[in-house]
């Protein structure tokens, strides 16, 4: 999911381009979906009030 917020890598550990590669998301030996929120950034970005075109689409 590219299309969403352009802060998505900013409020988690680990980057999901990073977890890319040829086209396919490769699973983490980290625990869950291998990524941790940062509180401190997510505080930042309070939520969408208004639904982006396209965003689910």
């Amino acid at each position: 999911m590219f299309n969403d917020v352009p802060w998505r890598d900013e409020v988690i550990t680990h980057p999901i381009a990073d977890m890319v590669s040829n086209g396919y998301l490769r699973l983490s030996d980290r625990p869950g979906l291998g990524v941790d929120l940062l509180e401190v950034e997510m505080e930042k970005h309070p939520g969408i009030l208004q639904p982006k075109p396209g965003f689910y689409v």
